[in-house]
């Protein structure tokens, strides 16, 4: 092959391409390495590679190295891609993705690096990064002022409570009902990259009310919901805690709750009640279950059932299994 053929090869090469010997000096330049760092071939051919593109301040680590292949046959970036900067002949350092392979050539030692210019790369990712810390700020915004605007709703209900005697149940309803958004809200707040634990989901979402601990009982595998589906999960364990605290097993001591799960292809989840005196079986259709006949169905493709037995109220609910997959 001839040195002409040889060349034309390397300039058509994506990255900038410098080969260097065994004493440092340049032996190999192709063209996007004159356009990378400013130098025409003809001018670096036998100079020091260091003195031309690595920055002062690496330098001694590069001779360093060098020394230590030579003495070894091992160096600490040798076949392997890193990040690390370089420098223009102007003097500008900037961020390059940098691979540097060994050979011999007739005998003597050679190195051939790679080189990616990363400028445009780490300005994006710059760029993202600056735009992930701005959300983040937003969303504490955010969740500061739900917070606050859930505690003025709450303090006006308990204020309305202790002036009412007709619509007292009302009031302690939707102070209820504020808790709960309260306490999903900080959990969402802090949703980790999994998504939202449905155990966590269900503790919290019945905690504010239960008259004690032990009236629920969860069971199930791990599982973790994206956003969309904690947040439909949300509004039927509200519900049905809602309904249990009125109607059924939470109205009393002595009632519980029993909800879990099991993962077959699709998620089998099942409330039921227990309590100790009957509850009323023919229940007129309120609002609350008309969300329950609709959410899961049309929010996540799944389908519910429920029934209402003199020990207690039952409800089940298949969904698809990718509704717990997350896309983040």
């Amino acid at each position: 092959m001839s040195s002409l053929h040889l060349q034309s090869i390397l300039d058509s090469a994506l990255d900038a391409l410098v080969t260097i010997d065994s004493s440092g000096s340049i032996v190999e330049f192709n063209a996007v390495a004159e356009r990378m760092f400013n130098y025409q071939r003809t001018d670096v051919i036998g100079q020091q590679m260091v003195d031309l593109i690595v920055p002062p301040e690496l330098r001694a680590d590069h001779a360093a190295g060098m020394k230590k292949y030579q003495q070894t046959g091992e160096g600490p970036v040798l076949n392997q891609r890193i990040r690390i900067t370089a420098q223009r002949s102007n003097g500008d350092v900037f961020p390059i993705e940098l691979a540097i392979v060994p050979f011999q050539n007739e005998g003597d030692e050679m190195f051939t690096a790679t080189i990616r210019d990363m400028t445009e790369t780490v300005e994006r990712e710059h760029r993202l990064e600056a735009s992930i810390k701005r959300e983040i700020l937003l969303r504490r915004e955010l969740d500061h002022r739900v917070k606050n605007n859930l505690g003025q709703i709450l303090v006006m209900c308990r204020q309305a409570m202790s002036r009412s005697t007709v619509d007292l149940q009302n009031f302690e309803d939707l102070s209820n009902r504020v808790i709960a958004m309260a306490t999903i809200h900080d959990l969402f707040g802090s949703m980790s990259p999994k998504g939202i634990a449905l155990s966590e989901l269900v503790l919290r979402g019945c905690a504010p009310y239960l008259l004690s601990p032990e009236q629920l009982e969860v069971a199930g595998p791990t599982l973790y919901m994206p956003a969309k589906t904690a947040m439909t999960f949300s509004v039927v364990i509200n519900e049905l805690a809602t309904n249990a605290a009125k109607h059924g097993a939470l109205r009393e001591e002595g009632g519980r709750i029993q909800v879990d799960w099991e993962v077959d292809g699709d998620i089998l989840f099942t409330w039921s009640e227990h309590t100790s005196d009957p509850i009323e079986t023919e229940v007129k259709p309120s609002f609350g279950f008309q969300l329950l006949d609709s959410m899961i169905p049309y929010e996540l493709g799944g389908s519910i059932e429920y029934v209402f037995e003199p020990a207690g109220f039952r409800f089940k609910a298949v969904v698809p299994g990718i509704a717990f997959e997350s896309t983040s």
